[in-house]
Order: C-alpha cells, then structure tokens, then sequence
C-alpha cells in the first residue's frame, strides 16, 4: 500500500496472494513435517515473489472514491450476512458441515484426530476457509467468535474479487462497480423458466428437482447466491481465484499459482478449473500459439499440490462401505435426452446473448467445460456441477457483464440486467426471506457438538467423507 496525494495505491495482486496463500501457509506450516514443510514453503516464497516482480496490478482510492468504495464493503457485508455468514440469520443446512468443521479445529490440536467407535481418524477435507476462523477462535477460546470471524475473513476476498473484475473489464467509473455487484448478486442460468418449461413439455410436474434439474439425476449449475449459501466461505476464496484468472488469461505462466489454492479450498472447483486450463491450452495448440507453460510459479504449483494430494489420498482410498461412496457415474442422459439440450439452453441463452461483444475463446472454451461437467455426477448432490461449475460459468458471467458494459445501446443493456435480475430473483428472494426470522447471533444453524450426532443428522458417508481412520504410508510420510 502507497500513500500519494493522489490517494491510496494498492497493490492488488500481493493483497490478493497473501489472502489466499496465508491459509495454506499455516496449513504446511502446522500439518506436514519439517523436512517437507521447509523447502516448500521456500520455494512457494520465491515462486510468489517471481510472480508479483513480473507485474502487478495496482488500485488507486482517491478522496472522492471513499464514499462508493464504503458502499461496495456495505453492500458486501449485507449479502454475506443475509446468506447466513457470520451465523445472524438463518443458514442452510450445509451450515452444519462448516460449522462443525470450524469447531474440530478450534476445539482440537492440529492435525485433528478423533476417537471414534474405537478407531482413530485424521480430518481430510478442503479446510483452507476454516483456517483463519478457527485460528481466532482458538485464541479465544470461542466458536463465537469462529463464525464472526468467517464474516469478517470472507469481506476482503469479495471485495478483491470485484476490483479484479472492474480492473479487467476496465469499467469507466465507480459507479459501474455498483452495477458489477448487481449483477454478480443476480447472476444465474435461465434454470427455472427453461425447466419450467422441460416440465411443461414432458407433461409431469412431479420430476422436477428442487435445486436440481430433474429428480431422474442430480444436474444443476449453482448461482452465485445460492452458492454462497450453501458453499459459504469456501466459495469466496474460488471466486477471487476466478477472477484472478480472468485478468491473467494471457500469462499462462501465472496460472499455477492462481489455480493451486483451489486444491485446498475446494476440491471440485479446482478440478473444474484444471479441466478449464487444459482445454483452453489444447485449443491453443490446436492453433499453433506458442505458450510459455514452463516457469517457476507453474512447477511450484504442481509441488505444492502433491502434500494436499496425499492429504486428500488417504479418505478416497480407504476402505469405505458403500453406502458411503461419493461415487462417480455417467449420467444417463440417452434415456431423457430432451432433459440434457433443455439444461445446455439454460445456460446457453447467456453464451448467445454475449457472443458479439465477448470474448469468443473464453465463451466457446467455458461452454466446452461446462458441457462435460453436465456428463457427470460425484456425490450425492453432484459435487462436481455444483462447484465445478464455478470457474467456466465466471468467465460467462464476465462476458455478459463485458456486453452490458461495451453497449452503445443502453436499452439492449438494461434489457440484459433485467434478464440477469430476473434469473436470480428466485434464489434472491430465498436470502431475503432469511432475514423474516430476526437477526442475531442464535439466528443461525446449531452447532452438532460431537461425531456421534453430527453422524446421526448426515449419515454415515460423513465419517468417510470427512476422516481417514486407516493408516497409510503416504499419510505417514507427510503428516506430522
């Protein structure tokens, strides 16, 4: 940060890197053992700082900025409380999963290992966006004050999410960053009219999914607002990543260090993103465009990525019953095709809308991914679409907001935020409706106190989902 007369200048990318590695960082630091941890962290070090002397991006607040930017923080702030951050209105009930998670670290020792129905297993889940909560909530000794901090930790990554975004779609004033939260707060496929209307021509109201498409299979690519209801703080980390990728589509040799804290916030939106990179790289050497893929930021990536890996290894691996299983499977989409070209048009409709004034590689790459995420489920509410949705349908969304804001013709562009508004009303209105039970601290989701119960309200695959209880050499080898 620079103090001019012209105001504050801010250096974005190292803010932006220090917010997503500072996590990891203690991760590393406390988990892996030292012969590990040491050279990884020095060499993650000189990769950051290769990364940030090759160019950085800068954001200047002037005096007359003050006020829009104490807005935007404002605006940020109520959407994450209305989503039910920071436990002061209601939450989802995924919230029993995050809540949980940020208890175990700030009751337990780290790593955390349970005693269990005479078993001992170590917590093996993508626990970046609990770390920095727990760790207040440690030094407390509060889960009070776990939750306040989840609110407060998720504040600056949205913030820097947009800035990235206004910097790379080089908005004209501050007020169009007003506008860019709008629409990000709105932003959703034309899921419920299109299937509406898939219902409509089937002739059996009685299919439709809740949140998925069809009850046939579980199908469906999460707005931004639902996300955050239901993803909390780990999607705030994969947006700004998102973002950051966005503004650095032409320095390939950037991506790994970008892309690589996904690994450890969210698994699935990491693999949608690796998925996104590759075909993107194919495409271009399809081309025959040169690409610097080989730096020092890139290999760092990947060696950072092999202790998360082993992490990750030991509950996939483990012996698990089957009702238990994640699984993976390809959905039959041949026996309801209908069913498949209806989902592709509800997020399609954006693609065309966009087509002219964006980004043609981005938009034609991200309905690529986003097509062959739709072949598949993992999970029990198809993991993979839900998250893995993220990064390709961020860079549709940064299309459309590209053609509202590249429009001569204001109607057209105000029709398009209509369109946007009135896509996302429906979860809006859920995040509204939030808040009809009062506000406060015991507004949000109790807390499961131990295992046992915290079992008895999920099911069992939570033991094997979220715990390793079988010892393994790779476990053995990294963890302390």
């Amino acid at each position: 940060m620079i103090d001019t007369d012209k105001g504050i200048r801010l250096n974005v990318d190292l803010i932006a890197y220090l917010y997503l590695y500072a996590p990891i960082l203690i991760f590393v630091l406390v988990w892996i053992k030292a012969v590990f941890a040491v050279p990884l962290i020095a060499v993650l070090t000189i990769a950051l700082y290769l990364q940030l002397k090759d160019g950085s991006l800068m954001f200047t607040i002037r005096k007359n900025d003050v006020a829009i930017m104490t807005l935007v923080v404002a605006l940020v702030v109520l959407w994450l409380v209305m989503s039910g951050m920071g436990n002061f209105t209601y939450q989802t009930s995924d919230y029993d999963k995050h809540n949980y998670i940020i208890d175990q670290l700030t009751d337990n020792g780290w790593p955390v290992e349970i005693d269990y129905k005479c078993r001992t297993g170590m917590l093996t889940y993508y626990i970046g966006s609990y770390i920095i909560p727990s760790v207040a909530g440690k030094m407390f000794a509060s889960h009070t004050v776990s939750r306040i901090t989840s609110l407060l930790y998720a504040v600056p990554g949205t913030v820097l999410m947009f800035v990235y975004l206004y910097k790379y779609l080089k908005l004209n004033s501050r007020k169009m960053l007003l506008l860019l939260i709008l629409c990000f707060v709105f932003f959703d496929t034309f899921i419920n009219p299109v299937k509406d209307l898939f219902m409509m021509i089937i002739g059996d109201d009685s299919l439709a999914g809740i949140q998925s498409f069809s009850k046939n299979y579980s199908l469906t690519f999460q707005c931004n607002t639902r996300s955050l209801m239901y993803s909390a703080m780990q999607i705030i980390p994969v947006w700004l990543s998102s973002s950051m990728l966005v503004s650095n589509m032409d320095k390939k040799n950037k991506w790994g260090l970008i892309v690589l804290p996904l690994l450890y916030y969210s698994l699935f939106a990491f693999v949608g993103a690796v998925i996104f990179c590759m075909v993107y790289i194919a495409a271009e050497l399809l081309t025959k465009i040169r690409m610097k893929l080989l730096s020092f930021g890139n290999i760092a990536s990947v060696l950072f990525a092999i202790p998360m890996t082993a992490y990750y290894a030991g509950s996939v691996f483990q012996d698990i019953p089957d009702d238990a299983r994640m699984g993976f499977v390809v959905i039959e989409h041949w026996k309801e095709p209908l069913g498949l070209i209806m989902f592709t048009l509800s997020w399609m409709i954006w693609v065309f809308i966009s087509f002219r004034k964006g980004n043609k590689k981005q938009l034609i790459i991200s309905s690529v991914v986003l097509f062959m995420i739709s072949l598949f489920s993992v999970g029990q509410v198809n993991d993979l679409a839900v998250k893995g949705c993220a990064i390709p349908l961020g860079f549709v969304f940064v299309n459309v907001f590209e053609t509202v804001a590249k429009l001569k013709n204001k109607i057209y562009a105000f029709v398009i935020v209509i369109l946007i508004i009135f896509c996302g009303l429906p979860s809006f209105v859920v995040v509204v409706g939030n808040l009809s039970d009062g506000f406060g601290f015991d507004k949000g989701y109790q807390v499961s106190q131990s295992l046992e119960e915290f079992e008895e309200r999920n099911g069992v695959r939570v033991l094997f989902q979220y715990y390793d209880w079988e010892s393994n050499p790779l476990k053995d080898a990294f963890f302390k």
